[in-house]
């Protein structure tokens, strides 16, 4: 009987053990990809993108690199055919749903991003809207991979 009891105890226990191999254990991998930005709210209401905004790539790499290039209109407001700006750094996932970004610069940054699929994600960061002021707002930016 004790037996029994001991196997029976060893099944329920190598039956609750889980995998790691889940979506949320690989948020990592699903942020490796170009991503462009598709919405902006700022303190939950909506905030519309800039004219080339849309066409802003956002890069991040296996090896924890990440790019931006983002576009700016000439004089006549049309988006330029190359990108105007590029931001390069680092990135590494902290926690579930917690990143950092280390830009040239090396000031770090922290964004809560939750995955909706494999094709799209929402960032999430707090701060403060003027560094005289103590107001902290939130922006919220939903991405879709474009490869």
């Amino acid at each position: 009987m004790r037996n029994n009891f001991i196997l029976i105890l060893l099944s329920i226990l190598l039956l609750s053990c889980g995998n790691d191999d889940s979506p949320d254990s690989n948020n990592a991998v699903n942020l490796v990809g170009q991503w462009k930005i598709t919405q902006r709210t700022i303190d939950g209401n909506e905030n519309p993108l800039g004219e080339c905004e849309p066409f802003s790539i956002y890069t991040y790499n296996e090896n924890g690199t990440y790019s931006e290039l983002h576009y700016a209109a000439d004089a006549n407001t049309e988006c330029l055919d190359n990108p105007s700006i590029e931001f390069n750094g680092t990135w590494q996932k902290n926690s579930e749903t917690s990143y950092s970004f280390t830009n040239s610069s090396n000031e770090t940054s922290e964004f809560f991003i939750e995955f909706n699929s494999n094709n799209s994600f929402t960032k999430t960061s707090s701060s403060f809207s003027n560094p005289n002021d103590p107001i902290i707002q939130t922006i919220t930016e939903k991405f879709i991979r474009i490869e």
